[in-house]
């Protein structure tokens, strides 16, 4: 079975919320909220994350990765310890996928 965009999509933010060579932007957080943006570069290949969360919702995701300054992946969703329910708006594949899997 091949992975779908949205499993690639979810992978990816992961990989750039948890590996020792991604770049954090900002957290924050307080007894409401919370929240964090995360980088990662591969190969020239940029990840960016962004992560909302709230104690009374359910909070947000949001992944961009560019090659060379174009977005060749995007998605939105939900975040509750993790992404979840991801829906790509923009998916262009291509070898920059093989360095991820």
């Amino acid at each position: 079975m091949s992975t779908t965009p949205e499993q690639f999509a979810k992978k990816l933010f992961l990989l750039a919320e948890r590996s020792r060579g991604s770049r954090t932007l900002e957290v924050y957080r307080d007894p409401q909220c919370m929240g964090f943006d995360v980088e990662l570069e591969r190969n020239g290949i940029l990840i960016c994350i962004t992560a909302r969360g709230s104690s009374h919702e359910n909070g947000n995701s949001h992944i961009v990765v560019t090659k060379e300054g174009d977005i060749v992946l995007e998605a939105t969703g939900e975040y509750i310890s993790q992404p979840r329910n991801l829906k790509i708006d923009i998916y262009v594949p291509g070898e920059w996928e093989e360095y991820f899997k």
